[in-house]
């Protein structure tokens, strides 16, 4: 929801549309290349939690920035620069969670577990459209709604176990031992052998 809100609303800017959208999608690509860069040394979690809450406290900030412009030059700028840096970390966390998602279920369930995160994920896209015609009624409603949801989802993402340099689950069982927080490693090499000779 918050990376279509934001992209989708690019329009509401200040500035020329056409150079906001060349710089937008310069930061966009800058953003996929250090999370790409950077997921397996900082970890997913934690490079998720990063991402999410950062995008929304950049939009919190620029909501407000732009609620006491007034008509400020270096204000509006402000504003329009932590609405870029707000969406190229909602991009940054679109590039992970993708990786994670994958990593968090194991392989018999993987796919629809996948799946069933993008169907809800495109419920929030579908939403987008009618938060932004919110700033029609109240001009900081949309921005403030982005940016707590991107808050709460990245203060949520703090509840998932990280799966950096953790072996791929492949079965329910090993799953249940992962998400229960128990060492991972010897039991997989036991399942594996009996799963291998029996």
């Amino acid at each position: 929801m918050v990376y279509y809100g934001v992209s989708l609303n690019a329009g509401a800017l200040a500035g020329d549309i056409f150079l906001n959208n060349i710089y937008a999608g310069m930061l966009e690509i800058a953003s996929y290349v250090v999370c790409v860069c950077t997921m397996d040394f900082i970890g997913r979690r934690l490079l998720l939690t990063i991402t999410l809450t950062g995008a929304g406290v950049a939009l919190l900030i620029s909501t407000i920035v732009n609620a006491f412009a007034d008509g400020d030059e270096s204000l509006i700028t402000m504003g329009v620069v932590f609405a870029f840096i707000g969406r190229s970390l909602v991009s940054g966390s679109y590039a992970i969670i993708y990786n994670f998602t994958g990593e968090l279920f194991p392989t018999v369930i993987r796919s629809n577990a996948i799946g069933f995160g993008a169907m809800c994920a495109r419920i929030g896209s579908v939403l987008s459209p009618f938060i932004i015609g919110l700033q029609d009624y109240v001009s900081w409603l949309p921005n403030t709604i982005f940016g707590a949801v991107a808050v709460i989802g990245g203060l949520l993402s703090l509840t998932f176990r990280d799966t950096t340099g953790k072996p791929m689950m492949e079965t329910i069982e090993e799953a249940e031992l992962f998400h229960s927080g128990k060492d991972l490693s010897r039991r997989v090499a036991i399942l594996n052998f009996i799963r291998q000779y029996y």
